[in-house]
């Protein structure tokens, strides 16, 4: 019983009948997909979903900015890899994002790999703490190349962005209480908002 609800919920999270992907592994690699936790973030269909919703995302990305504006994903990142600092703002079309907070080191590791072995460029250098105030319940963890993880209360009413702007990633951790509720890593092995280097 537990399979068939398993499968029927698969079959509902990937599109009617898994159409969308001919095989897990598709899915898997397919560079414009990415899953963090249970929401994802299609680009190439240019939607974003999770069970019950799907909604269509806009690409609001210039030759500067990477950028989608959807319900849990409104983002806008620099196109060029950067360091970047607490306080700085990035505006693309409607979307502004704020920089939170910025670390390296210990607080980084719980967004790694999420296969043992395979790396992702994930968890290998700095992570800053990304969000919109307008948006407070949802906040993106960014590496130096690449959208690490979500921080999304689906049902809106986490202030996730004023614990990500008081304590960066251990504020996090700490609202979301000692199973990380709130958290979303990246399920698939490519990561999406890849920075360019120069």
């Amino acid at each position: 019983m537990n399979f068939l609800i398993l499968g029927l919920l698969a079959s509902i999270h990937l599109g009617a009948n898994g159409a969308e992907y001919k095989s897990a592994q598709e899915k898997e690699t397919d560079p414009n997909v990415a899953v963090y936790g249970g929401v994802v973030l299609d680009l190439g269909g240019m939607k974003e979903r999770s069970l019950p919703w799907n909604n269509h995302v806009e690409d609001c990305s210039t030759p500067d900015y990477q950028c989608v504006a959807g319900v849990v994903f409104r983002l806008a990142v620099p196109r060029r890899c950067q360091p970047f600092e607490r306080g700085q703002t990035f505006v693309s079309g409607p979307v502004t994002t704020n920089v939170l907070a910025a670390h390296s080191g210990a607080e980084t590791q719980t967004f790694g790999p999420p296969y043992g072995g395979i790396d992702t460029g994930i968890g290998m250098g700095p992570m800053t703490v990304l969000g919109n105030p307008d948006q407070r319940w949802v906040v993106y963890i960014y590496s130096a190349s690449a959208l690490a993880a979500i921080y999304y209360d689906p049902d809106k009413t986490a202030d996730l962005y004023g614990a990500a702007t008081a304590d960066g990633i251990p504020g996090l951790r700490d609202y979301g209480g000692a199973n990380n509720r709130y958290l979303g890593r990246l399920e698939t092995i490519r990561p999406v908002f890849g920075c360019e280097r120069p």
